[in-house]
């Protein structure tokens, strides 16, 4: 069986590990044979963490998660996966997704700060990002928001780096939590058990108590 090895670098290896064997992805355990990907990913960052320092991030790394989910993604069949894995594999693949798009969503903000947009030849960082994601630039602009309230927002940008929240959710909890700080963690709470349309009419019910003058709020978040 080919896997993964532990260290930052792309090395493959070969092992007589089984073929059938067990990893864990967040709290999920999956059987799957090639799940030495997704081993490799959690072992990574266990040892990043551990290390301190060392576990900085850089644009290479996030390169070869690229390159290795594509892998996955190449070789993964829905129809395949056990009936009684399938509402794991949803919850798993949902948070995976979350932490990906976390990820974009924190560093929007330096899309802006470096102009990558004249490098990638778009027309700013809201059509960067647009491009990049296949959303609408009204999105985007959200995002690059959002991105730029989360250096003071500490509570919501570790929810954003865990996989709690999701964009949309964050576009949302951001926004509110900038008229009422002292929301943050009872949004945060709300957004892993209440609909998106829920979240949205309880952080406008927040916002009108935080600023009765609901039109002054109105062209503050326009602006």
């Amino acid at each position: 069986m080919t896997l993964f090895n532990t260290s930052h670098e792309a090395e493959i290896i070969t092992t007589d590990i089984p073929s059938e064997m067990t990893c864990e992805l967040g709290k999920q355990p999956i059987r799957d044979p090639r799940c030495g990907i997704l081993e490799h990913t959690i072992e990574t960052g266990r040892r990043g963490r551990d290390m301190g320092g060392q576990g900085v991030v850089e644009a290479g790394e996030v390169t070869e998660l690229v390159t290795h989910l594509h892998t996955l993604a190449s070789r993964f069949d829905p129809d395949q996966i056990p009936d009684s894995d399938v509402a794991g594999l949803v919850v798993d693949l949902g948070r995976a997704g979350r932490l990906v798009d976390g990820m974009l969503t924190r560093a929007a903000r330096r899309a802006t700060e470096t102009s990558a947009h004249e490098t990638a030849g778009a027309k700013d960082a809201a059509t960067l990002i647009a491009t990049a994601t296949g959303s609408s630039t009204a999105a985007a602009k959200k995002m690059l928001k959002t991105s730029e309230q989360l250096v003071d927002q500490p509570d919501v940008d570790k929810a954003v780096t865990d996989g709690t929240l999701s964009t949309d959710q964050a576009v949302v909890v951001s926004e509110t939590v900038a008229d009422a700080p002292d929301k943050a963690g009872e949004l945060i709470g709300d957004a892993t058990s209440q609909t998106l349309p829920e979240l949205r009419k309880k952080a406008r019910d927040i916002r009108t108590a935080a600023d009765p003058d609901r039109e002054t709020t109105r062209r503050r978040h326009l602006a």
